[in-house]
């Protein structure tokens, strides 16, 4: 009994919470179903998304257009307002990042071998050179912030390796240490409890696991197999799975439970489309959204309550060639950069399945590849 009132006082709690902020449905995808011995079951769940702050700004890199294109984001509605013509001179600018202070932002360029590093005007969304540009090891990939936000990291696919920043107060990046990796990494992850480290090597097919502590990466145990040319990696807020996209053929979703020291045990594979690559996970949890370049499609995966194992629940259709997926942190509204169409498509969520709906569709300059939010 006390189960059943709980799981309904959760699903009014949802529709309170939510409605105010546009969120249809009951909120199943934030676990409104379970019961208070269920660990998975977390009450600060619901409160935690609505208390979240706002994205203000989406900043877009234009790959082949060697330019970055910025929008301003309306939060009622989550259309986008542009903030003037691209912004010219990037060579190449691939997955850039935002510091989480929404203050900086960091665009690597893969031909240069430097990221490029801006402060943000959080009044206007507006740029200007924070600092000099900082050298990469080669075709550098999207950096990933500790908890204190005193270092930052990111692989080098062109020489195998994973730098690591120092960021001091105003954002800027200097060398820290380094650490070598199997072939071609390109997406690292940093576990909630920021003691473990992982890194997708496209190369040689492998996760690499490191654990980490004030800077420094040290092997902690040897790479695992995972699938074919693993992409992106996302870790669950519990820090319990890890997932990875797997892009090329037989593409598909490579699933790792993390164990208490760290190391990642194979748990499934799950079919993702002909050739899945970004990757985002639902802030409250419960969806799994994964970019099918080769289908033009993102697709919509169900996390299992008890084995946090994704299956697909639906799929929506994108401009060419999809690549990035962003997620505002209240989880209302998604943005997907169309690399082979020159665009980003704007998507509400529906809260209960975790569907998108199409919104709009914005033109950026050719080859969008990375996508960034700066949140307030």
């Amino acid at each position: 009994m006390l189960g059943s009132n709980f799981a309904s006082r959760r699903r009014l709690l949802a529709t309170l919470l939510f409605a105010p902020l546009g969120l249809s449905g009951s909120a199943s995808c934030l676990q409104t179903d379970c019961t208070p011995a269920d660990p998975s079951c977390n009450l600060i769940t619901l409160t935690a998304l609505y208390a979240q702050p706002l994205a203000r700004y989406l900043y877009v890199s234009n790959y082949t257009a060697n330019s970055l294109s910025a929008f301003a984001i309306n939060n009622s509605t989550g259309e986008l307002n542009s903030l003037g013509p691209p912004i010219a001179g990037l060579n190449n600018p691939d997955l850039l990042q935002v510091h989480p202070d929404g203050r900086t932002l960091y665009i690597p360029n893969i031909t240069a071998s430097v990221y490029f590093q801006f402060r943000i005007d959080p009044a206007s969304g507006a740029l200007s050179t924070l600092a000099p540009n900082i050298a990469t090891d080669g075709e550098p990939a999207q950096l990933v912030f500790d908890r204190d936000r005193q270092f930052a990291f990111s692989a080098n696919s062109a020489s195998d390796s994973i730098f690591v920043y120092r960021v001091a107060a105003d954002g800027a990046l200097s060398f820290a240490s380094q650490v070598g990796t199997d072939s071609g990494p390109l997406g690292v992850a940093l576990h909630p409890n920021y003691r473990f480290a992982y890194a997708a090597a496209t190369g040689s097919n492998s996760i690499n696991q490191y654990g980490y502590s004030s800077g420094t990466l040290t092997q902690l145990a040897a790479a695992v197999p995972a699938g074919t040319a693993p992409m992106e990696l996302v870790i669950d807020a519990r820090g319990k799975f890890l997932y990875a996209s797997n892009t090329n053929a037989g593409a598909a979703i490579t699933t790792f439970s993390i164990q208490d020291n760290g190391q990642l045990v194979f748990a499934a594979s799950s079919p993702a489309g002909p050739t899945a690559q970004g990757l985002a996970l639902h802030p409250g949890g419960g969806f799994l959204y994964v970019t099918n370049s080769g289908a033009n499609t993102v697709g919509v995966y169900r996390i299992n309550e008890s084995s946090s194992l994704p299956s697909q629940v639906s799929s929506v259709a994108t401009g060419t060639q999809p690549r990035s997926i962003v997620i505002e942190p209240r989880g209302r509204f998604a943005y997907v950069t169309n690399l082979g169409s020159a665009s980003v498509s704007a998507y509400s969520i529906d809260a209960a399945s975790g569907a998108l709906t199409p919104l709009q569709t914005y033109g950026v300059g050719a080859g969008p590849s990375g996508a960034a939010l700066a949140v307030y």
